[in-house]
């Protein structure tokens, strides 16, 4: 068993996992909801080149 094999199962092993799977669908809710909010708040500074690099980086 050499170094890649070891990866491999370690990758497998993460992608069953239970607990990671709730943590990697968590960040991608938490994440976009963090920068809409950030976008909302420079709403009402009227900073819109802001308002636009927080909407497109909460999409992406």
């Amino acid at each position: 068993m050499d170094e890649k094999d070891f990866l491999i199962h370690q990758l497998y092993i993460a992608s069953q996992s239970t607990r990671i799977k709730k943590k990697r669908f968590r960040s991608k809710i938490i994440t976009p909801i963090i920068y809409t909010d950030f976008a909302f708040l420079f709403l009402y500074q009227e900073d819109y080149f802001l308002i636009v690099i927080f909407l497109v980086v909460a999409v992406l």
